[in-house]
């Protein structure tokens, strides 16, 4: 097993990142290898301690001359540097010279990138990502969560039909319960194409057995874990994670100062970050393609890395696909 990483055009320093990659290394079987694109400046600095381990995953490095920041339009990035870590690791995926990519770098250019040079699923027209979050009654697939900010009715039919097959492969929910993220549960709620995408769900759930469409589901309200699939634009969703996130993380350190030592706390700061924390999967192309927050911690590049090794392991994405044409 081969897993890409770019290290390069987020937040957090690429030699800080490392720090990620070495100790997930240290967690995967010795046959693995974690593929690092970076510039070679990076890699200079971080190549004395690639050394081969024979108890660890191996480390190789691949040098490239460009990067895709942040701030750059996705699109023109990518066509204009063909040589950019984002670009070149995508490029190798597809070639299938590593099984799984993992980046920290621009959203944007990440899934242009992956439409630009991977197979989507059939009739997909737009991939999307998908994240977890816990609830009282499980794991809560949340699909679109950045990889448009707008869609239409169609497109937010077909998030519901690979974040139901997500949640099958993954979890093991056979026929999961899809809401429709809304400002109220009413059907007449929200923007026009969000209306018309409720009315379309209810009659997809009526026709065939692939979702049981639950209606419209507040923010409030997700975390009961009423239903296993929140359907949204990329816009709504990434807020909707990053406020979650942002709120978990509150929580637990206000709970971390009042009860140090409470094993209690322990355990829901686990339950909080370890879904949340391990980044985005793209749903919707034929090669394993993770996306992770620009500004990741190490840790957060390890929790990834260790779920992009499982998911590779259990041929996750093929499942999906095969679910999907069914």
């Amino acid at each position: 097993m081969r897993i890409g990483i770019d290290l390069m055009g987020g937040d957090t320093p690429p030699t800080h990142l490392f720090e990620g990659v070495y100790s997930a290394a240290a967690e995967l079987e010795p046959s693995h290898t974690l593929v690092l694109y970076a510039t070679p400046n990076v890699i200079g600095k971080i190549a004395p301690r690639c050394q081969k381990n024979s108890r660890s995953a191996q480390i190789e490095c691949v040098p490239c001359p460009d990067v895709i920041e942040m701030e750059e339009e996705p699109v023109a990035s990518v066509k204009r540097k063909p040589q950019a870590s984002l670009v070149v690791g995508l490029e190798a995926l597809a070639n299938r010279t590593i099984d799984g990519f993992v980046s920290c770098g621009n959203t944007g250019a990440l899934v242009a990138a992956a439409v630009l040079h991977l197979n989507k699923f059939p009739k997909v027209l737009r991939p999307a990502l998908v994240a977890t979050l816990p609830s009282e009654k499980g794991p809560v697939v949340v699909i679109d969560v950045g990889g448009s900010t707008t869609s239409k009715a169609r497109h937010l039919i077909q998030f519901a039909l690979l974040g139901s097959v997500y949640q099958q492969a993954i979890y093991q929910v056979q026929r999961p319960r899809v809401g429709l993220l809304n400002i109220g549960v009413e059907s007449k709620k929200g923007r026009e194409e969000i209306q018309a995408a409720y009315h379309q769900l209810e009659a997809l759930s009526h026709q065939e057995n692939r979702i049981i469409f639950a209606g419209n589901v507040e923010g409030r309200d997700i975390f009961k874990g009423d239903v296993d699939v929140i359907v949204t634009d990329g816009f709504t969703g990434n807020v909707l994670l990053k406020t979650a996130e942002g709120t978990a993380a509150f929580v637990f350190d206000v709970l971390k100062a009042n009860r140090p030592s409470d094993p209690t706390t322990a355990t829901l700061g686990k339950q909080l970050c370890d879904e949340q924390q391990c980044g985005a999967l793209l749903c919707g192309v034929d090669r394993l393609v993770m996306k992770v927050h620009g500004n990741a911690t190490p840790q957060t590049l390890h929790r990834a890395l260790l779920k992009a090794a499982a998911c590779i392991q259990s041929d996750c994405i093929s499942q999906m696909a095969s679910l999907y044409t069914r």
